[in-house]
């Protein structure tokens, strides 16, 4: 297979993976605001706005005394995708690919860090008061068709 039809491939799986993550995001109460937002060389996957979710995309509610409020977030989703079953050219059939890293842990220090810095331009160019959560999706496309995970707060910036 040459190189482009891998990148494709590659751009085409990352593409399926944001759309699955953007109809997930908006059934659970998210506003999408931007898909692949970019300024200069930095890029986010996904800004949606809404409530504090947990990963099973539940509401998180705040308050006390009886008073309850749902709060308003701007969340900056990385979208992370894995196949889970690779076709090898040897066999016809598909077989299971063990994952050593789960998506969500390819999100490192310095990914972090660009997506701090991504997030810090949207937030001045949109006069942005929100406070701002960065969530990560993660999509493994299976045989029988995907899973999804969502970790919301995943990290807490260093501003």
């Amino acid at each position: 297979m040459e190189k482009s039809a891998v990148d494709k491939s590659t751009v085409d799986k990352g593409r399926r993976a944001e759309d699955i993550a953007c109809r997930w995001l908006k059934e659970h109460g998210l506003e999408i605001l931007e898909r692949n937002w970019r300024f200069h060389h930095l890029e986010v996957d996904v800004i949606a706005k809404g409530s504090l979710l947990d990963a099973k995309g539940r509401v998180i509610v705040h308050g006390f005394n009886g008073l309850q409020t749902q709060r308003q977030f701007i969340h900056i989703v990385e979208v992370r995708s894995r196949s889970a079953f690779l076709k090898k050219s040897t066999y016809s059939k598909h077989e299971k690919m063990s994952s050593l890293v789960e998506p969500q842990m390819t999100v490192g220090r310095s990914k972090q860090e660009f997506l701090i810095s991504a997030a810090d331009a949207y937030v001045r160019i949109n006069h942005i008061s929100e406070e701002v959560i960065f969530d990560i999706f993660s999509v493994e496309f299976i045989e029988s068709g995907f899973r999804t995970s969502f970790f919301p707060d995943a990290f807490t910036p260093k501003w």
